[in-house]
């Protein structure tokens, strides 16, 4: 089964500048029917009754609206799972209102885009159904020009956030679960009509080369282009200057270009996030402006080499943590790029420099702030399935889903490296034809099939597509602590070597730390938001109960001062495996969900449980850390401690340097 879906290849270009006289915001209040029987396939959306009032962008979580909860609060499997909706509610929600369309925007293009939903959406207008969409990783888009004429219309959307396809093992796949991210139903984000006329620039991909300066790509051009005449293509430097330009004539409506900057430019990395701009402006014989974009990509290269991650011609070493969609105020992802400014910055104090987004992809907002920033970003598809290839429904949603993502992420620097899922089973042929479909459509990233798989007949070795391998384990030894620490006494002499030598491509060590600190009940009185902490709440009473209240920042700093000896052996010793590209840490910050798995560092609000800093973090965790190789932990006072001295670098050449040690 293939599905449709509308104006997909607008992608691109409602994510870049546009001329805002030509939008209509469509925040503001709409009114609203949780009629959970209506058919939307089958009766009239003009019998629905809209008898409450939302704000929009928004969600019925957010706006109360939904079952209370209703839990007793006491430790049981069901209350320890995680935290919970404080009103809830699953099915199709109905969001209507009037909006009037200028006279100025007869005969053009009208396009609806809806940046974020869960999951399914439904479109009429005056009463007249336009179609639907199911994407939960990019806008929902829809071209209303033909159903909307100078004038007043009514404007009828459906956002259903039931299960539309088994993408999930027991709903823990990011995208859709209640773990993390809520099953929450609403829309957020960008949330506008846009009205272009004549021909108009439709998507642009970018596709830079650091080594040569050059720029070459795709613009495609939508609608009449009967007036379009040329193409004109100028690359701006961050400074403002113009370093490049280059016209075409527009003879179709799939245009291919290259420009070669006029100068030196500098490679984006994580020490130089220097980013540029692509201006393409469509013109007619006359020269006046028809349409233009401007789309801001950093000039990066990305390969695997020798084993390693290589970017700009030098090795890179990700210090990554796990983002698995935990925003327990809101029970959805920030939509705005200051606020994911803010956790990359504090995931920087802790000396990281890379999420991996489990099961899920960020928006818009993510992946510019990352551009930012440099840090290196790791999305999925919303894919934790144990039988891939069963149904043909996921297969068929999920290739869709990726070719989406790709396209309206695409040329954002720091979207370098893109998996199938997590954990994922099944049909590896199937997932294996689908990196390798992408690999060959666009090469901007590096691919993988899964982070990890416990499928036996894949265990310890890569897939033929991989350009990366995320893993626990090769078929040659272990590659993260939890399968050492527990076997042997404390020994700082050893590392992975000997498990990673037969792999030719770059590992990541997967979802290392994972060690549990004791719930952090002063955290309680954060949650002012959507989410309850019902777990919390259930540890406090029976903490009362035993008369053990006064102990239980005690037992948080002694857990939590144990797990971060234990992070820090994990981390050092990746350092100390040459051969390998990086960790992702389950995680620098809690994860509410599976069991209540406070294994963070930091809280769920990426804020600090007291027990190290981030300058005590990155003491060995940081582009640069020293190392010691020594026999064991504990010594007695007639022997002698035996060591060697080194140095992990990926901060770039260290020059007239000198180590000194006590």
């Amino acid at each position: 089964m293939k599905y449709t879906y509308y104006i997909l290849a607008i992608g691109l270009l409602l994510s870049s500048c546009a001329d805002k006289t030509n939008e209509i915001s469509l925040a503001g209040t709409w009114v609203l029917s949780m009629d959970s029987t209506y058919n939307s396939e089958i009766n009239d959306v003009s019998t629905l009754k809209f008898d409450k009032e939302i704000y929009l962008p928004n969600t019925l979580d957010n706006a109360g609206f939904g079952d209370p909860l209703n839990i007793d609060t006491v430790l049981t499997k069901e209350v320890m799972t995680s935290l919970k909706r404080k009103v809830s509610y699953i099915g199709p929600a109905y969001y209507s209102r009037e909006i009037e369309i200028p006279e100025s925007w007869q005969g053009n293009s009208i396009i609806l885009c809806m940046e974020r939903v869960l999951w399914k959406s439904i479109v009429w207008i005056d009463d007249k159904r336009v179609g639907s969409e199911n994407s939960l990783s990019t806008p929902h888009y829809y071209d209303l020009g033909k159903f909307l004429t100078p004038g007043k219309h009514k404007i009828t959307i459906c956002i259903d956030n039931r299960r539309q396809f088994n993408i999930n093992y027991a709903d823990l796949a990011h995208a859709y679960t209640n773990h993390t991210q809520i099953k929450w139903n609403g829309i957020m984000g960008d949330f506008k009509l846009e009205t272009y006329s004549d021909g108009y620039i439709s998507d642009l991909r970018i596709f830079p080369f650091s080594e040569k300066g050059m720029v070459s790509g795709i613009v495609k051009i939508s609608g009449d282009r009967t007036d379009a005449d040329i193409l004109r293509l100028k690359i701006i430097n961050s400074r403002g200057k113009k370093i490049a330009m280059h016209e075409i004539p527009v003879t179709s409506d799939e245009l291919t270009f290259k420009l070669y900057a006029e100068e030196s430019v500098i490679g984006w990395s994580e020490l130089h996030p220097e980013l540029y701009s692509l201006e393409v402006t469509l013109l007619n014989k006359h020269g006046k402006k028809l349409n233009s974009v401007r789309d801001k990509f950093g000039f990066r290269d990305i390969d695997k080499e020798n084993g390693h991650i290589v970017l700009n011609g030098e090795k890179i070493f990700l210090r990554g943590t796990l983002e698995c969609c935990i925003f327990p105020l809101t029970g959805h992802p920030p939509m705005q790029k200051k606020e994911w400014k803010e956790i990359m910055l504090k995931a920087r104090d802790y000396g990281l420099n890379h999420l991996r987004f489990h099961s899920w992809c960020p928006p818009e907002a993510a992946f510019a702030a990352a551009d930012d920033l440099g840090f290196y970003l790791q999305a999925e598809l919303p894919n934790w399935s144990l039988s891939y290839g069963e149904d043909e429904n996921v297969v068929d949603f999920l290739e869709v889903e990726a070719d989406r993502i790709i396209k309206e992420y695409g040329d954002h620097p720091s979207f370098v490296m893109f998996s199938m899922g997590n954990e994922l089973m099944g049909d590896f042929d199937r997932i294996n034809g689908l990196v390798k479909r992408l690999k060959n459509s666009d090469k901007r990233r590096l691919y993988t099939a899964t982070a990890f798989t416990f499928q036996q007949e894949h265990w310890g070795y890569h897939e033929p597509y991989d350009d990366f391998y995320i893993t626990q384990w090769t078929d040659s030894g272990w590659v993260r602590g939890q399968g050492v620490f527990d076997q042997y006494p404390p020994n700082f002499n050893h590392n992975y070597d000997q498990a990673i030598k037969h792999i030719e491509i770059p590992i990541i060590s997967h979802e290392i730390g994972q060690y549990s600190v004791y719930p952090n009940l002063r955290e309680i009185e954060k949650y002012t938001g959507v989410l309850s902490p019902i777990n919390f709440l259930a540890v406090k009473k029976d903490l009362e109960a035993r008369g053990r209240l006064n102990l239980a920042e005690k037992y948080t700093e002694a857990t939590g001062k144990f797990a971060t000896i234990l992070y820090k052996e994990e981390i050092e010793r990746a350092y100390k495996t040459a051969g390998l590209s990086g960790f992702q840490l389950l995680d620098l910050h809690d994860f509410p969900g599976q069991g209540t798995a406070l294994v963070g560092i930091l809280d769920a609000f990426w804020d600090s449980k007291g027990f190290t800093t981030g300058e005590e973090f990155k003491e060995f965790c940081s582009p640069l850390v020293p190392l010691l190789w020594f026999e064991k932990a504990v010594y007695y006072n007639n022997e002698t401690i035996k060591g060697e001295i080194g140095l992990s670098n990926y901060s770039g050449v260290l020059n007239n340097t000198e180590m000194s040690w006590s």
